[in-house]
């Protein structure tokens, strides 16, 4: 049951259908532990794997099922099968529990992609709002326009100026159910190229655009990322002579969550109760 519910509390973004795969969404989606990828693996697979897998109630019914005893063998059979149909049924009730914790915390440490779930959920079936998914974050949700004030706030107002000026003058595209699919099908393609892959459009997504009278403001978008990653660059260069004291703080951060959970479950186990 423990480690169960543990999988659940510790799951990703994509389990707990959010619409970013935040490694572990409890905790808030800057936080030094979500880079500690081999340390979560270990956490899911390792110590929530032999925690479910090393129970005592597993044991039990291991040997009910091969006990070698004649007398009362089929009863013994039947009550294993029982447990094991009971006990997969308390699994999953577990981990639906420790998902459903999950979920709540997460909505709490990261109230921005909670917004977002909410909006994408409460979208109507038929909805043409364009929310690409392929984008990063505060780029899917400045462009949707569900971002959180303190987001913007919290950004250069200068280079937020050029993705406004981008969202506006692609927002009768995006927002409009009558707009042809083949115009948010570019739309996409042209938001990839440039905020992810870091590339200038292509020569026949300009020619789309100019052929078909849209005013999209791609030299904007262009310098969105220009600025972006330049203001990366500087924040990477002072984070240089701190990240000894940001890894260190990581590692402390990772065992509040590790050494807890391993010492319950030690007690569990040499107590007998569990």
């Amino acid at each position: 049951m423990l480690g169960c519910f543990l999988l659940g509390l510790f799951s990703s973004g994509l389990f707990l259908e959010l619409p970013s795969d935040i490694p572990i969404p409890i905790l808030s989606q800057v936080s030094g532990v979500q880079d500690l990828s081999q340390i979560l693996i270990a956490l899911r697979l390792g110590f929530c794997g032999s925690l479910t897998s090393y129970s005592s109630w597993n044991t039990e019914m291991i040997v009910m099922v091969f006990s070698t005893a004649t007398e009362r063998a089929s009863g013994k059979f039947v009550k294993a099968l029982m447990g094991y149909i009971i006990g997969i049924e308390i699994s999953l009730s577990s981990l639906t529990a420790g998902k459903n914790l999950a979920s709540y915390i997460a909505r709490r440490t990261n109230p921005a992609v909670a917004k977002e779930s909410d909006f994408i959920h409460l979208q109507p079936a038929d909805s043409s709002i364009l929310i690409n998914k392929e984008l990063p974050g505060f780029e899917r949700r400045y462009l949707a326009g569900i971002y959180e004030k303190r987001e913007r706030k919290s950004g250069n107002p200068q280079t937020i100026s050029f993705l406004e000026k981008w969202k506006q003058s692609t927002d009768q595209v995006r927002n409009s159910s009558s707009e042809k699919c083949e115009y948010l099908s570019i739309l996409r393609e042209v938001e990839k190229i440039v905020i992810v892959n870091g590339q200038v459009p292509l020569k026949t997504h300009r020619e789309f655009i100019s052929t078909h009278g849209l005013k999209w403001d791609i030299s904007s978008l262009e310098n969105w990322k220009t600025q972006k990653d330049s203001e990366i660059r500087h924040q990477n260069n002072i984070g240089k002579n701190t990240s000894s004291e940001l890894s260190n703080w990581d590692i402390l951060e990772s065992y509040f969550i590790v050494v807890p959970l391993f010492s319950l479950s030690m007690y569990l186990l040499s107590s007998g109760i569990w």
